[in-house]
């Protein structure tokens, strides 16, 4: 048996992606040298889906098997985490987003008091979400 992985297509960058990143990182050098801002207050935001149920792709199966199955690729459930770091390399407590309608859908978990931990009906962030993390999570960081 030999360790193998499971396949999956692959996003493609575009072909002047280099040039794009670059161009973009000297406008917003050029802004903030302009403005004269901070670093504290220069800040990045994403947001990633992660799988309730872990899941890899990878498995033990003989070399050359024409179909190889994995448990758990199917399951589809995830949370929502925003997350935010300042230019300075502070990073901020993210905002976990649970799938319900009420705060029974939370698990029974002690987060850290900082972090917020909501709900939507998709998991997924909407403008109300958005908005209090903007106001719990990256207000009081601007401010304080």
């Amino acid at each position: 048996m030999n360790f193998v992985k499971g396949m999956k297509a692959v996003r493609q960058l575009p072909a002047d992606f280099e040039e794009r990143r670059d161009i973009f990182h000297e406008q917003i050098k050029e802004a903030i040298a302009q403005h004269n801002i901070l670093d504290d207050m220069v800040v990045n935001f994403d947001q990633t889906g992660v799988q309730s149920v872990p899941s890899g792709e990878w498995t033990l199966e003989e070399a050359g098997a024409r179909q190889v199955s994995i448990v758990g690729l199917e399951d589809k459930r995830q949370i929502t985490v925003p997350l935010t770091i300042s230019l300075a390399g502070q990073l901020r407590p993210p905002q976990v987003l649970y799938q319900g309608k009420t705060e029974k859908c939370h698990p029974k978990f002690p987060f850290p008091e900082e972090w917020d931990i909501r709900h939507t009906a998709s998991h997924w962030s909407t403008e109300e979400s958005m908005c209090y993390f903007v106001d719990t999570i990256i207000a009081p960081y601007m401010t304080g």
